[in-house]
């Protein structure tokens, strides 16, 4: 047997010394804790702590997530929790990370990140609010501009981003529903009267059809292309396109009350009530790929999860999870024994469940199981939606009370005294929380200073995007 050269011995010798000391590095830190928003030029203090082989000593240092990175901090024993401060200079939200180094200069990995939400103003500051004297019905939809679209009495309303009027448009018949917004930038409505239409992004009128619904709350969904699909009281789910002309209709045994969600390879899912109970599957073309028969009925659009999956809430507060070919998952029963009228589910990061039960909001797991609930002392409202930062905003009570509560479920910050709201919370692209309020015969927009914009997730508010087209991303 030949025995090594000395060469082959000394390099082997340096790779056991190098996987000896890659083995010896420091631990890699705590995720860096510290606040969840701070000011614009505001300092905020962040601190971690972490572990040296030999109980050696460690230093630390922060990537703020805004290009800068800090100094190595004095030497720490190890479990001692290191400080550092810093101040951004712009808004937005920002990963902080930790490292940590011993004496030899052996650094960690970079720890997990923290999310930092820097804003120009308090959360929970009122910005502006549209006053009128006529009832508004329903949440806005928001353009590419950031302007704001809502039905206000027996019309619909636009405004630009600081609260101006851009224009109204006069239907003569009430939209209860929310408006969305088609590709071109067109606001499409469903009005009491049982018409479908469409307005110029000017609020000139491109069409209107006659769909033989009637005071419905349903709200149309678009496609991609333009298309236009709706359910009526009586049962049909239709579709129409950019043109207004009828591309196919479904009729089922029982109303199409709830607004029809689409996803990511377009075909349209859509609830039944207490009459037929139903989930159904609908191809591109029109034709029913499947149809779920629910205990009871289903009042609100379902929600599509990032892989296809479905989630339902019928009017019990029975959860369905349904994968794409409509088999069912599980059922979750979160509030036996009361009756809801408008349920619905949103879905934040990490595929979270959120809804609102009559007196709190539940975060349930993607196998079913609920992570907390955040009680409050009234009836909620409409449906919870979601920031990029984790939080979940939704209103309770009379006069109603905008909550907003942290990913784990505490409460971070309240908004009080907003009159009457029925509809659901809406969040725009700079973190500003919209709500639609009434009092009376008088009615409100209110724009009040959040975190973050609407959460990259699949299906963070009802309608799922600023624009509530209802379609899921691609």
């Amino acid at each position: 047997m030949r025995r090594p050269t000395p060469l082959v011995t000394s390099l082997l010798a340096l790779m056991l010394v190098t996987v000896a000391c890659r083995r010896e590095r420091p631990e890699v830190p705590d995720v860096p804790a510290g606040p969840r928003w701070a000011l614009r030029g505001d300092t905020a203090a962040f601190t971690t702590v972490g572990c040296a082989p030999r109980n050696d000593v460690v230093s630390y240092r922060f990537d703020w997530g805004d290009g800068d990175t800090s100094a190595w901090t004095d030497w720490y024993d190890g479990g001692q929790r290191s400080k550092v401060l810093h101040i951004w200079g712009r808004d937005g939200l920002f990963e902080v990370r930790a490292q940590a180094r011993d004496r030899r200069d052996q650094c960690s990995d970079w720890s997990e990140p923290c999310t930092l939400a820097v804003v120009p103003m308090r959360p929970g500051t009122l910005k502006w609010t549209y006053e009128s004297w006529q009832r508004l019905w329903s949440m806005p939809a928001i353009g590419r501009d950031g302007a704001l679209y809502f039905s206000e009495g027996t019309g619909i309303t636009a405004l630009d981003p600081d609260g101006s009027t851009r224009w109204n448009r006069d239907l003569d018949a009430q939209v209860l529903g929310p408006v969305a917004l088609a590709p071109d930038g067109a606001v499409c409505f469903f009005a009491e009267d049982g018409s479908l239409g469409m307005l110029e992004p000017d609020g000139a009128l491109r069409w209107r059809v006659d769909v033989r619904g009637y005071e419905s709350r349903a709200s149309p969904a678009i496609q991609a292309d333009g298309s236009v699909c709706i359910g009526t009281n009586d049962g049909n789910l239709q579709a129409f396109g950019p043109d207004a002309r009828v591309k196919w209709s479904v009729v089922v045994a029982g109303d199409a009350l709830a607004s029809p969600s689409i996803s990511q390879d377009r075909t349209i899912y859509f609830c039944t009530g207490s009459r037929d109970r139903a989930v159904y599957a609908v191809e591109p073309d029109g034709s029913v790929r499947w149809r779920f028969q629910a205990d009871d009925g289903i009042r609100v659009a379902p929600a599509v999860g990032a892989d296809g999956r479905i989630y339902a809430l019928d009017v019990w507060w029975r959860l369905y999870a349904l994968r794409s070919d409509g088999t069912p998952v599980w059922c979750t029963d979160l509030d036996p024994g009361v009756y809801c009228y408008y349920p619905s589910v949103v879905i934040g990061p990490g595929e979270v469940i959120y809804i609102l039960t009559d007196y709190s909001l539940c975060a349930v797991r993607r196998n079913g199981r609920i992570l907390w609930e955040y009680e409050t002392d009234d009836y909620t409202s409409g449906a919870p939606a979601v920031a990029a930062d984790g939080s979940v905003c939704f209103t309770a009570g009379y006069p109603s009370v905008l909550h907003v509560v942290a990913p784990d479920g505490r409460l971070e910050w309240q908004y009080a005294d907003i009159g009457w709201i029925s509809s659901s919370p809406t969040i725009g692209p700079d973190g500003t929380v919209y709500l639609v309020s009434n009092r009376g015969s008088d009615g409100a927009l209110l724009a009040i200073q959040g975190t973050a914009p609407l959460a990259d997730s699949p299906w963070p508010k009802h309608k799922r995007d600023i624009a509530n087209t209802g379609r899921a991303r691609p």
